[in-house]
């Protein structure tokens, strides 16, 4: 989710599994922002973004809850999460279809 409120991207694409399925989907997409992810222009943030100030760390509009910072990697620039038993083929056909991907300029560039 790359916007609060929530926005659809029309990617042009149909998706790319059955309709049933896009609405479990969409539910996992939210119980997954709701555990993990806060968004700093949210009013009910604030306790977020003050824990973060506190902390000295980097905020942008969304970010990840401050009880999950410590479930994530910090061995890299970049802190990352993954489950014990993630399968990486999934992480691919993601980063194939990730929205945030489909940005006019970047279907140009693969085309």
């Amino acid at each position: 989710m790359l916007a609060y409120p929530p926005l659809a991207i029309d990617t042009g694409c149909s998706p790319p599994v059955p309709e049933p399925m896009c609405h479990e989907l969409m539910r996992a997409q939210d119980a997954f922002i709701a555990e993990w992810l806060f968004y700093a222009d949210d009013p009910a943030a604030a306790k977020e973004v003050e824990w973060y100030h506190e902390h000295e760390l980097a905020l942008g509009s969304v970010a990840v809850r401050h009880a999950r910072i410590n479930r994530l990697d910090h061995r890299d620039v970049v802190w990352t999460y993954a489950s014990p038993a993630l399968d990486l083929n999934i992480i691919d056909l993601l980063r194939e279809r990730w929205p945030a991907d489909y940005s006019p300029m970047r279907r140009r560039k693969h085309q």
